[in-house]
C-alpha cells in the first residue's frame, strides 16, 4: 500500500496521514521534493500536479511493482477528472480502480459514517476537499467562506480559478 503527498499538505493532513503509518508496516509514502517554480500552483497548476503527485505516483507503482491501485478520486473535483473511468487500463498490466469516482458527497459521509472510518480533522473544520495548502481550490473547498477569512473579491478570484483549471 501506498500513500502519495506533497510537501504543500496542510500540518493537520500529515499528522492524520502518518497515524497509520505507527501500525502498518506495509505502508510507504511517496513524496517528489524537487524544487518547483514559486506559485507554480497558479501559473501551471496541471504541471505542478504532474509533478508533485503524477511523478511520485508512478515511482509508488513502478518500485512496489503494482499491477491495481486504487484511488479516492471523484470526477466532481477537478476538471481533469471528467474522462475517468471507474476501471481503467491506462498502461498495458496496470488496472486502475477509482470506486467513489461517481459518488456524491452524501454518499461519502454516509458510507464513512455507517463503516466508522476515521476522517482528516480539517473536515471538521469545514473543508470538503482537501489538496495542496497554496491552492486556490483548498481555501474554496471550506464550507463556509467566512471561516476562512476570505474576501468576497478572492472567493470570486477563486471561483474562476476553479472553473478554468
Amino acid at each position: 500500500m501506498f500513500i502519495v503527498t506533497t510537501y504543500f499538505k496542510p500540518e493537520q493532513t500529515i499528522s492524520f496521514m502518518n497515524e497509520p503509518l505507527k501500525t502498518n508496516n506495509e505502508l510507504s509514502i511517496f513524496k517528489n521534493t524537487a524544487e518547483i517554480p514559486e506559485e507554480y500552483y497558479k501559473t501551471d497548476p496541471d504541471k505542478c500536479c504532474d509533478l508533485l503527485k503524477v511523478i511520485p505516483t508512478k515511482q509508488a507503482i513502478e518500485e512496489m511493482k503494482v499491477r491495481c491501485w486504487v484511488t479516492g478520486l471523484r470526477c466532481t473535483e477537478c476538471r481533469t477528472r471528467t474522462d475517468y473511468k471507474e476501471v481503467e487500463e491506462r498502461d498495458k498490466g496496470l488496472i486502475k480502480l477509482n470506486p467513489i469516482l461517481i459518488w456524491k458527497e452524501r454518499e461519502i459521509w454516509q458510507y464513512l459514517a455507517l463503516n466508522n472510518v476515521k476522517v482528516n480533522p480539517l473536515y471538521n473544520e469545514g473543508y470538503r476537499s482537501l489538496c495542496c495548502e497554496p491552492s486556490p481550490i483548498f481555501r474554496m473547498m471550506k464550507m463556509k467562506e467566512q471561516e476562512d477569512g476570505l474576501g468576497q473579491a478572492n472567493v470570486e478570484e477563486n471561483v474562476e480559478f476553479i472553473q478554468n483549471h
